[in-house]
């Protein structure tokens, strides 16, 4: 279970904002991996808004429900 308050950890790189009025970013998670991507896309009113996310896919299942462990 996370604790709270709840912190993300977001990065970017020199490529994150390439196509204007999108801006894409990367997620570390403690049920993955690797970090997960969302893209953000910017309204006409200057908001940003979840475009695509890639947040729930192959999300390790917890040790005590892996028959593996």
């Amino acid at each position: 279970m996370p604790t709270q308050p709840f912190t993300l950890n977001v990065e970017s790189n020199p490529t994150s904002d390439d196509t204007q009025g999108y801006f894409k970013v990367t997620l570390r998670s403690g049920g993955a991996d690797s970090p997960r991507s969302i893209q953000l896309r910017q309204k006409g009113d200057g908001k940003w808004l979840l475009w695509e996310q890639y947040l729930m896919a192959d999300i390790r299942l917890p040790k005590s429900k892996d028959p593996w462990m």
